[in-house]
């Protein structure tokens, strides 16, 4: 506990395997390093949503509560039926835009630190559409912005696509 509490103190990022250690080099890479502790999720999955949600919180990680200013801007265009807080669960149908606009919304909210944007397989946008998009959005916000593309061939173009521009993306 001392140990640990030293290294916390030092700034130090401490890992328990080899995965946490190339994905904790990947993150440490990045223009972006958060300014706290409060992620955002935006999902069109609530499944993977709630287990990235319980990920976070098992490593300490808070998840940002979304100011008022977001969830109305939010209420504008999703649908009802969205989850209303984070992780922000779009919905399996949710098109490149509805991705795109909820990613916006919430890195413009003061309240969170950093993005974990999810991307599922479905049939309403690809995985290299929604990619191709996403980029210039996290090349433009001061925030950190992580990607985790769920599966392997349907997501495979979108997630070498992120990893080709020198950003994490997570399978």
């Amino acid at each position: 506990a001392v140990f640990d509490a030293v290294l916390r103190r030092c700034g130090v990022v401490r890992v328990q395997t080899y995965n946490e250690l190339f994905s904790a080099a990947r993150l440490l890479a990045t223009d972006h390093l958060p300014a706290g502790n409060r992620l955002a999720i935006v999902t069109n999955g609530g499944g993977p949503g709630v287990l990235a949600a319980d990920a976070a919180a098992d490593c300490g990680v808070a998840l940002a509560a979304y100011g008022a200013a977001t969830l109305a801007k939010l209420d504008t265009f999703l649908p009802q039926t969205w989850s209303h807080g984070n992780p922000a669960d779009i919905l399996g149908d949710a098109t490149r835009e509805r991705f795109l606009a909820t990613v916006e919304a919430v890195l413009a909210d003061p309240e969170v630190d950093g993005l974990l944007a999810l991307f599922c397989p479905q049939s309403v946008t690809t995985s290299r559409d929604a990619a191709e998009h996403l980029l210039p959005i996290i090349r433009r916000t001061g925030k950190p912005v992580l990607t985790a593309w769920l599966g392997e061939h349907e997501v495979r173009a979108g997630r070498d696509l992120i990893e080709s521009a020198g950003m994490p993306a997570f399978s």
